[in-house]
């Protein structure tokens, strides 16, 4: 199993827009057949600290879906609108392989 996690700083003022960015972005994967996100956020240390985790079988699955985001307008716009919540030059993203 591959995980795909980022983490991100929530942007001062921005949490409501993001819930209502997570939720659309939560309606068009679940209606267009992508894998699903769990969204987290801390209840200790860094509480503005968005996290979010994909879980794929096979490598070639995580690979898929880049393709297919890459060919999703909608997507993508829903991605920039994420981006807008959140504090420039402080996100990163993690593959993980379990064992």
């Amino acid at each position: 199993m591959y995980l795909r996690v980022t983490m991100n700083t929530i942007a001062r003022d921005k949490a409501g827009e993001l819930r209502s960015v997570l939720n659309e972005m939560d309606e068009h994967r679940a209606n267009n057949g992508y894998t699903p996100v769990e969204w987290l956020t801390g209840l200790t240390g860094r509480p503005e600290e968005l996290i979010s985790v994909q879980r794929y079988e096979k490598l070639a699955d995580y690979e898929a879906a880049l393709g297919k985001i890459a060919n999703d307008s909608v997507y993508k716009a829903l991605l920039g609108r994420l981006k807008e919540c959140t504090v420039p030059g402080e996100g990163q993203i993690q593959l993980l392989k379990t064992y």
